[in-house]
């Protein structure tokens, strides 16, 4: 419809459009192309349709709403990049969307053999995009770092994801395949990289910053270090790392004092202490009435197998069924307490009422379903 509509066609292509109505179309156009994008990811089966050359390369200016007038007849002076303005985020993606988008195409791409190469390839520069923004950030808005903090880590989980994404198929064949283990390598970095944006998450501390609370109230690819790909991603290397350390041992003897050993340990302590700190956020993310059982209660038998697999334990089954129908109590007891107190919504009241520094209306992500969610689990599970 947007294309029927014109909207891809650069707005000068209309002579008789107002300059308000100019620069809302490139917007509007933006804000599309970001849409089908993520739409494209999140969805892993639908494969992108559309490639820059479908549409004029036209992107909105660097001004601020207030200097954007619908009866105006001359177009404001754009900004400099370098001065920060409402519209500087969305440039700011721009700039990577068309690498974004050839990601997009091979994340759902079924011939993995033969598109590695260019995974590598993209990848790299997703990485150098991820390079850039940061130094961008430092060096042009360093006195906007209170405002645009949240963009900044935001825009750089993001990005990663699409690094995290386009490597994953490959990090699962590099167990068998050595060929792969850069992709392995660079998976798990990124997903760690992500994960590490949750340790200002500190509940059931309600002074949060932006990002935290974002994490907390948001679904999908914008709960960020919450989301099941990074923690997935995180539990698979670790587990593989301490397989392969056991299958080690076990041929060397358990005297030998292995440095590749010490050093994988070395290497996965901060991946298990930011899993850990995760599952405890992500109980006291329960307790505020909020549906994420799934994900607690999946990386509860991770970080279980994980501590099995420490111990050198042989059969793992009995303690990980445990773990689930540990895991699974804990969700009734932090739901019940939440309860006995105030109704879940009213538990994240103040969570999503305090004022937020950017001017985020958080109470527009609260589903108004949750607390009939959390009265029919605790129903389900007190039966």
């Amino acid at each position: 419809m947007a294309m029927t509509m014109g909207l891809h066609r650069n707005p000068r292509v209309f002579p008789g459009l107002a300059p308000f109505q100019a620069e809302m179309r490139s917007r509007v156009w933006t804000t599309i192309l970001e849409l089908v994008v993520h739409e494209s990811i999140d969805s892993s089966s639908m494969p992108l349709m559309i490639s820059p050359q479908d549409f004029d390369n036209h992107v909105p200016h660097n001004i601020n709403d207030a200097d954007l007038w619908p009866n105006a007849k001359e177009f404001p002076t754009p900004k400099p990049l370098q001065r920060f303005t409402e519209s500087s985020i969305q440039l700011l993606m721009r700039k990577s969307l068309p690498i974004r988008m050839e990601a997009a195409k091979l994340i759902n791409s079924s011939d993995l053999e033969q598109s590695h190469n260019a995974v590598l390839q993209i990848a790299t520069d997703l990485q150098k995009a991820c390079h850039d923004l940061a130094i961008y950030f430092q060096l042009h808005w360093p006195q906007y770092s209170g405002e645009t903090d949240l963009h900044w880590k935001f825009l750089d989980m993001q990005i990663r994801r699409y690094i995290l994404l386009l490597h994953r198929p490959y990090m699962l064949q590099a167990q068998q395949d050595p060929r792969f283990y850069l992709s392995r390598k660079i998976c798990w970095e990124s997903a760690m990289i992500i994960a590490s944006y949750a340790e200002s998450l500190q509940l059931p501390s309600q002074n949060l910053d932006d990002l935290s609370r974002l994490m907390v109230m948001s679904t999908g690819p914008f709960c960020g270090a919450l989301h099941l790909d990074i923690i997935t991603v995180l539990g698979l290397e670790v587990t593989s790392q301490l397989k392969e350390t056991a299958t080690g041992s076990s041929e060397t003897g358990r005297l030998t004092v292995d440095p590749l050993a010490e050093m994988s340990k070395a290497q996965r302590e901060p991946m298990i202490r930011i899993l850990e700190h995760i599952n405890d956020q992500m109980l006291q993310i329960v307790a505020l009435g909020i549906a994420r059982f799934k994900r607690y209660i999946f990386l509860s038998v991770v970080l279980c197998q994980i501590r099995a697999l420490e111990s050198g334990t042989r059969d793992i089954r009995p303690l990980m069924i445990k773990a689930v129908q540990e895991s699974v109590k804990n969700c009734y007891m932090a739901l019940q307490s939440s309860q006995s107190v105030s109704t879940p919504q009213g538990s994240i009241e103040t969570l999503i009422c305090t004022e937020s520094p950017l001017g985020i209306d958080f109470d527009l992500m609260v589903s108004r379903k949750l607390p009939l969610l959390a009265e029919r689990f605790l129903t389900l599970l007190g039966s």
